[in-house]
């Protein structure tokens, strides 16, 4: 951008230089227009800027040059004005600067011993006529200002720089204050270069942060300290000591305040890292806390400085806020300069000209308050900008006040933002009254999407609130067409033919529920003799080919063993007896059936001898459960009737329960032929199952075993 004078008919151009990472430095802009009041406006690839170029709000030093930024951690950590307006500035490599703001001119002083990794930099600066006084935290040096010489002050004893080491220091009239990290405050006098000790009245913790420990002075000259966790004290002149005064701030508080200012009521205001910003009012021993929510552009702040207006600067690395307090407005900005680093701290410094002079790192940033208006807040508009459809965007303006849109623009999306020369972080409500019942919080987004909106007349409006301030916009009229279909009277005509339409549907479907139900009843009791019948005929089919094969084995028992074979035909008689008493039943308990069928094995067993392998594994728990009568005699005989059963491939039955479920599982060894199988016996049996209970009974099978799952009723 270049600026021209036509006056002197000369073309200049706008400072830019990308390596200061100037606003300009990355963003295109088409379009320029300057305001009455002199404000100039961008159209840019990233929104709206502004500049006011009779207004500006600060000036840049860069000391990028005179401060090395290639050494770890260098920068700016301490700072005093001259009388004649030039600037001492302290390093964190112990270098004292001589800076003249006027032509840039600057001198460097090194002090003794070289910079080391041990904290030794310098951490506060005083300024006298002719001498200047840097302090670090193992020594206080002397710069006399005629011969540019550099000496060190001889410090008491006490200050031993292994336990005990200077804080800080403060110059009060011909009286220099130190501060040490132990309840020790000393006071040089500099006329005749006395020391004098005082005692703070609460001791410090030992681990307590060296820095959180400061001096301070007020506009009626009196010295105030810190006392963690105990308030602060002030130094009476009459008593020689330094009084306690109580505080109401908490110790959580106390713990990140490192520094405070007075401004021209006397109240100290503390900038806490973490915490916002403080106001300690001394006359009435009161204390106020703003944070983010209340509009302060950072909790975490290290700086703050009154400035001629009443005002409060409050810096957080490249963020500040002005606060008024009298209209408990905050105005946030950011400079391009430094971001967020824990290589830096922020200082603010009152100058003599009346401005604040704030250090980050090696940049120094000269604020100027009487070019900030203090009437910001009235000139902050929230505007609704423009209402956009699938393929059509309105821009609000005064010739646009309200919008119908047709039966096919009830998607739309509503741009909205508040106008305003600060950069307040504010959070946006709104609300669609006819469809959304309450505001809605948007947070920090700048539109409102809505979809399928229903024909009718609505009202947008929205607000913005920062701290206790609340802008709302003008209310806008938005009608949306509605569909011939969608009128009440059409709707009352196809909700009349749908009631209609259910009614008789629903007189159908009750006759036939009936008539489903009538069959389903029919088809149950034909289902039940059928599976009582089938089962009836398994249990006759079962019966001669078992009682054939026991026969054949007692008639071989009884001419080789008569004992025996009486023990046989006993247990053959016990089964058939189960079987008699039982065939009645659906059910029986597990623990009957299973005493039942040991008659059966002992038989099968004395058959077939090492050949028939069978184990019951079954918790006493389950006993009491309910199963069909002779369930476990069929699943033994249909695993001897179709494997082959020898003494070197035993047949192996387990009996034993899963998931609730009664096993039956053997491991395969099928026969080649297997007589009088007709295959129903299973089938049969999973029938009647399925009428007595609704867990399934299933049959599975692989290439090494045949499982039964029974279902315990």
């Amino acid at each position: 951008m270049f600026v021209i004078d036509t006056q002197k008919k000369v073309i200049k151009e706008v400072d830019y230089n990308p390596a200061r990472k100037r606003e300009f430095s990355n963003v295109l802009f088409n379009n320029l227009c300057q305001n009455t009041d002199g404000m100039m406006l961008f159209g840019t690839s990233q929104g709206l800027c502004y500049l006011e170029p009779d207004n500006l709000l600060y000036k840049i030093y860069n000391l990028t040059d005179i401060v090395n930024a290639k050494i770890a951690n260098e920068s700016i950590n301490a700072f005093a004005e001259s009388t004649d307006k030039t600037w001492w500035l302290g390093t964190w490599t112990r270098r004292l600067i001589h800076y003249d703001p006027s032509n840039g001119a600057y001198q460097t002083f090194q002090l003794p011993p070289d910079y080391s990794t041990n904290h030794k930099y310098i951490h506060a600066i005083c300024d006298t006529k002719k001498t200047v006084y840097i302090a670090t935290y193992t020594g206080i040096f002397l710069l006399n200002k005629q011969t540019s010489r550099l000496s060190e002050l001889v410090v008491p004893d006490k200050i031993n720089f292994d336990s005990v080491y200077i804080v800080s220091i403060l110059l009060d009239n011909n009286t220099l204050w130190v501060r040490t990290n132990v309840a020790m405050v000393f006071a040089y006098h500099i006329p005749s270069r006395k020391w004098e000790e005082f005692f703070l009245p609460s001791y410090l913790p030992s681990n307590f942060y060296t820095t959180r420990m400061f001096l301070g002075l007020d506009n009626h000259g009196i010295v105030w300290a810190n006392l963690y966790p105990k308030g602060l004290a002030k130094f009476s002149k009459r008593e020689k000591r330094f009084i306690q005064q109580k505080t109401p701030v908490n110790e959580e508080f106390e713990k990140w305040m490192f520094q405070f200012s007075a401004d021209s009521t006397n109240s100290f205001w503390y900038p806490t890292m973490g915490y916002g910003l403080i106001k300690y009012d001394t006359e009435k021993g009161t204390i106020q806390n703003w944070r983010e929510s209340d509009g302060l552009v950072f909790d975490h702040c290290m700086a703050a400085c009154p400035d001629k207006f009443g005002n409060i600067w409050v810096g957080s690395y490249h963020k500040f806020s002005i606060f008024n307090p009298s209209k408990n407005y905050f105005q946030n900005f950011r400079v391009p300069y430094n971001e967020e680093s824990t290589s830096y701290r922020n200082y603010m410094f009152p100058l003599r000209n009346q401005h604040i002079l704030a250090i980050q790192k090696n940049i120094l940033i000269e604020f100027i308050p009487e070019n900030i208006s203090n009437n910001a807040s009235n000139k902050n508009t929230l505007l609704i900008g423009s209402i956009q459809l699938a393929d059509t965007t309105f821009l609000v303006s005064s010739q646009l006040k309200n919008i119908h849109l047709g039966v096919d623009g009830n998607n739309f999306s509503i741009n909205y933002a508040v106008f305003s020369p600060t950069q307040e972080q504010y959070r946006y409500y709104y609300q669609l009254e006819g469809f959304d019942d309450k505001w809605i919080d948007a947070g920090s987004k700048t539109v409102a999407n809505y979809t399928k909106i229903p024909g009718g007349n609505y009202t947008f409006r929205v607000k913005a609130i920062v701290g206790n301030k609340e802008i709302v916009s003008h209310d806008f009229p938005i009608h949306v067409a509605t569909h011939f279909y969608k009128t009440l009277w059409f709707l009352g005509i196809i909700l009349l033919i749908i009631a209609t339409i259910v009614y008789l549907v629903y007189r159908y479907r009750v006759k036939q529920s009936n008539e489903v139900h009538r069959l389903q009843a029919q088809t149950s009791r034909l289902e039940k003799d059928k599976t009582e019948i089938q089962y009836q005929n398994l249990i006759n089919h079962l019966n001669p080919h078992f009682l054939f094969n026991s026969l054949t084995s007692l008639n071989s028992l009884i001419l080789t063993e008569p004992k025996q074979a009486s023990r046989f035909l006993q247990k053959l008689s016990l089964i058939y007896r189960y079987i008699l008493q039982n065939k009645e039943k659906e059910s029986v308990t597990l623990e009957h059936e299973i005493n039942f069928v040991k008659n059966y094995i002992a038989l099968q067993q004395s058959r077939f001898e090492e050949g028939l392998s069978i184990s019951i594994d079954i918790p006493k728990e389950y006993m009491s459960s309910g199963i069909v009568p002779v369930t476990l005699q069929n699943l033994f005989e249909n695993a001897i009737k179709h494997n082959t059963i020898e003494d070197e491939k035993p047949l192996v039955i387990s009996v034993y329960i899963e998931d609730e479920y009664l096993i039956v599982e053997n491991n395969i060894q099928r026969k080649a032929y297997v007589e009088t199988s007709n295959k129903q016996g299973l089938e049969s049996l999973k029938k009647l199952y399925y009428y007595l209970t609704s867990e399934p009974f299933q049959i599975i099978e692989t290439h090494q075993l045949f499982k039964v799952k029974v279902p315990l009723l």
